[in-house]
């Protein structure tokens, strides 16, 4: 469906407006990443600085720190580059990176991929590559104070049925920033599919061998789960080091969710290192067909209640938390069992996951003020572009940083 830009613009400001009507940016960080749909035309941006990044700046700026701050005019300047940013939203511990993967997007037929002009002070060089050169330096830097980072944006590198959704060196060259800085970053979280998929980060081979071992280069690649790829992950020859997930599109495609997702804060960091790692998440998602049932017998009735029905990685799929060690475990645990096993977790999650991703062409006809309940009532909106909302209690972290439980919404 063709739209104009002004409508594209519009979308924008509605999305805004939803979000910080519910949640007062001043004392909660709304930490926005631009989407495919956020653009004119779609799937399309240039270089920067261009006139549609500069809309957005103008649209988001009050989500960010003010421009006279060294973080906000750092922003400000990566932003106005790229649509690209990195906020710190846990003090010396947590640092959220912003990526603007439109750059990297097959799609995107505006830019080159990341490997021609590889030099990335050549002002001929792809954006996709500077962007990739500053991600590895702001991961670098977050390495050396010890903290941990979470990279979110819109775009996954995968899609659904583990295709590759970027340029091809873009893709090679993410893959290896991701893996090497696998230490930092304790996760990661993209939309775009509209399907809830989890996919793992893989190492292979040793970057210190043992006197007498065969040198095996490092090799890192990604693989998303599925019935299919998980009897095949070799875990004998191959390191889980990361996770990187994709999450539920709020609009009814299918029925609409959004995840909870808890940052917790353990006691055994060392060298004062940032202790901080994802614990548990959960996915609520609304039932369409009931939505759509209950508006026919009494259509003048309020949404009310969002009525979840909520999944949870720690009960429903035994997974510990999301850490290389336990998801090593966990896929263990699977293969083990065997995909047809009962009570095999893996089972378990593509059961729930399957309750809300069901095919609802026939359902889609939810009504304006079903939609608008939706928004309102979920917190947290994907319609244009994929918004993260982190909600952090800084005192109590600080106070009892063994028992911190950082909540924050996730779409």
């Amino acid at each position: 469906m063709k739209r104009e830009e002004t409508e594209v613009m519009n979308q924008n400001m509605d999305v805004y407006h939803y979000i910080t009507s519910a949640f007062d940016p001043d004392s909660i960080p709304i930490l926005p990443s631009i989407g495919n749909w956020d653009t004119y035309p779609q799937n399309l941006m240039g270089p920067g600085p261009n006139p549609m990044l500069k809309q957005l700046w103008k649209l988001w700026s009050r989500l960010f720190p003010s421009r006279y701050t060294s973080e906000g005019k750092e922003i400000y300047s990566t932003f106005k580059k790229g649509g690209y940013y990195a906020r710190e939203v846990i003090p010396d511990q947590l640092t959220i990176i912003s990526v603007n993967n439109l750059y990297w997007f097959k799609e995107n037929t505006m830019v080159n991929d990341c490997g021609e002009h590889s030099d990335h002070h050549d002002d001929n060089a792809s954006p996709g590559h500077v962007e990739l050169h500053w991600m590895s330096e702001v991961l670098s830097n977050l390495r050396f104070r010890n903290m941990k980072a979470i990279i979110i944006g819109h775009v996954p590198p995968r899609s659904v049925e583990n295709e590759v959704l970027y340029k091809s060196m873009c893709y090679e060259r993410f893959v290896h920033v991701i893996g090497e800085f696998a230490d930092v970053i304790i996760g990661q979280f993209y939309g775009h599919t509209n399907k809830d998929v989890i996919s793992l980060v893989l190492k292979e081979g040793a970057s210190i061998p043992n006197d007498n071992a065969k040198v095996t280069p490092i090799r890192y690649e990604l693989i998303s789960l599925n019935a299919m790829t998980i009897p095949n992950i070799d875990l004998d020859n191959k390191d889980i080091v990361g996770v990187v997930q994709q999450s539920p599109s709020i609009v009814p495609v299918y029925n609409p969710g959004y995840k909870l997702i808890t940052v917790a804060s353990s006691n055994y960091a060392m060298d004062n290192a940032s202790s901080v790692y994802l614990s548990e998440q959960t996915q609520y998602y609304l039932d369409v067909e009931r939505a759509n049932e209950e508006h026919d017998f009494n259509p003048t009735a309020e949404l009310g209640d969002f009525s979840p029905k909520g999944c949870s990685s720690r009960t429903d799929f035994n997974l510990l938390d999301f850490t290389p060690e336990s998801l090593t475990n966990w896929i263990t645990q699977v293969q083990r069992q065997g995909m047809r096993f009962k009570k095999n977790p893996i089972r378990n999650y593509f059961m729930c996951m399957e309750i809300h991703t069901s095919d609802l062409d026939s359902q889609t006809r939810i009504n304006n003020r079903v939609v608008a309940g939706i928004l309102v009532a979920g917190a947290f909106m994907f319609i244009v572009g994929m918004v993260v909302l982190f909600v952090f209690n800084r005192q109590l972290i600080h106070e009892h940083p063994s028992e911190a439980e950082l909540e924050r919404l996730l779409i």
